[in-house]
């Protein structure tokens, strides 16, 4: 069983709601979410008129230690940031998160999962996931009855 010290845990407690009030305010901007799984890369999704374009900042990872999956809906994100090899060095400062990571989103009931694309660019991965066709816009025309 893990030991908890009560006065490490208010602190604890105390950074993470200060960091919450914190993004929330605008005032801090992070570079990475930590939960007591581990480490996770900020995303935003938005919608535009054809599809859902989910975007992650995850710098130092490659692509091949990446995976991405649609399954019932639902985008899993997984990857792997490894740890450069720093034998024979001493840290003086350790502020980047290594190790894996796992995002899932829920997505709307109806994509076009089979026609989903990435790219990861400097960092950012990006993923267009289209929309159904049943639910993209449609224009009806008029048709003049005389």
């Amino acid at each position: 069983m893990k030991n908890i010290n009560k006065t490490n845990g208010f602190f604890n407690l105390q950074e993470e709601i200060n960091r919450l009030f914190e993004e929330v305010s605008g005032r801090r901007k992070s570079t990475c979410f930590l939960s007591e799984y581990g480490w996770f890369p900020p995303t935003d999704i938005y919608e535009i008129d054809d599809s859902y374009i989910v975007v992650s900042e995850i710098p130092g990872v490659s692509s091949k230690d990446m995976s991405i999956d649609i399954a019932e809906n639902i985008l899993t994100i997984k990857g792997k940031r490894n740890r450069p090899d720093d034998s024979g060095e001493t840290r003086q400062r350790l502020e980047r998160h290594f190790g894996s990571f796992e995002r899932s989103f829920s997505l709307p009931a109806i994509i076009n999962s089979g026609e989903a694309k990435a790219s990861f660019n400097n960092g950012l991965l990006r993923i267009s996931i289209p929309k159904a066709e049943e639910i993209k816009p449609k224009r009806i025309s008029i048709v003049n009855v005389e």
